[in-house]
């Protein structure tokens, strides 16, 4: 995310020589899937949010069907790994709500709630 330039040059086959430039400003976006499968295999071994995104504050809350929060982080680069936290054992296979909080390096603030489906 921020401001950038971005700058044509151009020369012909006369070598006649041309620029353009043009500022653009690129806004965070963000991404969050709806089905991850902790099987280690590398493919979607996580539950974040991705995109473009550079985060100065974050907080992302998972709860079970019950209301009960399972896993919690204010670190961007700590995924839901589909654990409970605080213990050694894997959350069951099932849908989950997410509230997750963002602020952007701009100020700009998400916040996102939906599910996601843990498959096993």
């Amino acid at each position: 995310p921020g401001l950038y330039t971005v700058s044509l040059y151009a020369v012909d086959s006369n070598t006649c020589r041309d620029s353009a430039s043009h500022s653009i400003i690129v806004r965070s976006t963000v991404f969050i899937p709806n089905t991850f499968t902790p099987n280690g295999d590398a493919i979607n071994d996580v539950f974040k949010p991705d995109g473009v995104i550079e985060p100065i504050e974050y907080l992302m809350v998972i709860y079970n069907r019950w209301g009960e929060e399972v896993f919690s982080t204010i670190h961007y680069e700590i995924p839901w790994d589909g654990r409970v936290q605080g213990q050694e054992v894997d959350a069951p296979a099932d849908v989950y709500v997410y509230h997750i909080r963002i602020t952007d390096k701009n100020g700009e603030n998400f916040e996102f709630r939906g599910w996601v489906f843990l498959l096993r």
